[in-house]
């Protein structure tokens, strides 16, 4: 087997979350002891509507999307389960309410869906988020997070616009060219796809070119291009970008292996949403992973499937790798299949057009390497 490095990674989901986010979460405080700001006075309490269950666990809220219809009333009912101190509270800053979250007890939250848009909320330090949808999928009055089109659905469109690799994490999206002469694109956007303003972004980026060293570069925001951009040394075999970001106060580091030749080798084979395999298999989802790449797939069946991918998108095997698959708070290990020469899991029926999960795969005498996957079911579903 082909040794891909699989002990490094840096957090996150290309459009793959399965939400949503290429890993683990970004930003978010280790200590236990970090204040909770005091909460916040709301008004009258409304009477409670349907009730949904709703975790906040190290990697983000689970399920991060709920769906709601034009002025129903939902009742959220969070559950910490985890120590970090970022999920000591929840707060849904465009109605004021904020809640402190004690460890493994449920504290409900009673609102009212908008006729149309989107209500977000967030942990205490504003860097793992969530939304409850409407409609169209706009953010309800009030809020600082964006606004999407009038057709736009959170997370469905993974297109590139500038010939790039798109990559996610949590609600924000990463289009990342990089071109054969060593100049770097960064361009940032927003849950349905609307470009952020680099003027709103800052960060760096790592270039880790093995045997030959790291640097690490300010990314420069260029308004005429609406990227942040840089310009290095050409891209050789194996060079791989970590960017650091911050966009409106979340944070977003992943990495992306990219081969000589730039990011244009990668199109077409790499993207966030590669084309299916043959016969009835949902699209894949592909995120960086050490010195190659992970290819996740999961349908509304509830089918998931692994692959093993060098840099250049070719096939490794994953007969000697264990991995398990983390959907809606259930944790399912994957299975090897020989004729795949990856790795099968089933973990019950999808519910809603996406689905937030974390795939952990360990390396033969290697560390559990965590990486967050959003999966998109919209057309998988339709299939069903």
């Amino acid at each position: 087997m082909t040794n891909l490095g699989l002990s490094r990674w840096a957090s996150g989901v290309i459009a793959i979350v399965l939400g949503g986010a290429v890993s683990g979460a970004a930003g978010c405080g280790s200590s236990a002891d970090a204040p909770a700001p005091p909460a916040t006075a709301t008004a009258a309490p409304l009477k409670a509507g349907r009730v949904v269950e709703i975790a906040a666990t190290t990697t983000g809220f689970s399920p991060a999307t709920v769906e709601a219809k034009p002025g129903e009333t939902l009742t959220l009912r969070f559950t910490r389960t985890t120590p970090t101190g970022c999920m000591s509270t929840v707060t849904l800053p465009g109605l004021g309410i904020q809640r402190e979250l004690p460890m493994n007890q449920p504290v409900d939250v009673t609102v009212t869906a908008p006729a149309d848009g989107a209500i977000p909320f967030e942990c205490g330090m504003a860097m793992l988020h969530g939304r409850i949808v409407v409609g169209s999928g706009t953010v309800a009055p009030g809020s600082t997070a964006a606004t999407a089109p009038p057709s736009a659905k959170p997370h469905a469109d993974h297109s590139p616009r500038h010939d790039g690799i798109v990559t996610m994490e949590g609600d924000l999206h990463v289009e990342v060219v990089v071109a054969a002469d060593g100049a770097v694109d960064l361009y940032v956007s927003d849950s349905v796809r609307q470009p952020i303003s680099p003027a709103e972004v800052t960060g760096t980026l790592e270039i880790d070119r093995g045997k030959a060293g790291k640097q690490v570069l300010p990314l420069i925001a260029d308004p005429g291009r609406g990227s942040l951009s840089l310009r290095a040394a050409p891209p050789e075999q194996g060079v791989e970008y970590t960017w650091d970001l911050k966009t409106r106060g979340q944070k977003t580091k992943m990495t992306l292996a990219v081969p000589a030749g730039g990011t244009a080798r990668l199109t077409g084979s790499t993207g966030s949403e590669a084309a299916p395999d043959a016969g009835s298999s949902p699209p894949e989802i592909r995120r960086a992973f050490g010195k190659g790449q992970v290819a996740l797939s999961l349908d509304a069946s509830g089918r998931a499937t692994l692959r093993l991918l060098d840099a250049g998108g070719a096939p490794v095997s994953a007969r000697d790798v264990t991995a398990t698959i983390r959907v809606s708070g259930k944790e399912t290990p994957f299975s090897y299949d020989d004729a795949l020469d990856g790795m099968r899991a089933g973990v019950g029926p999808v519910k809603g057009d996406h689905a937030d999960a974390l795939v952990t795969i360990t390396a033969p005498g290697g560390k559990p390497t965590p990486v967050r996957v959003s999966f998109h079911l919209e057309s998988t579903a339709k299939k069903q």
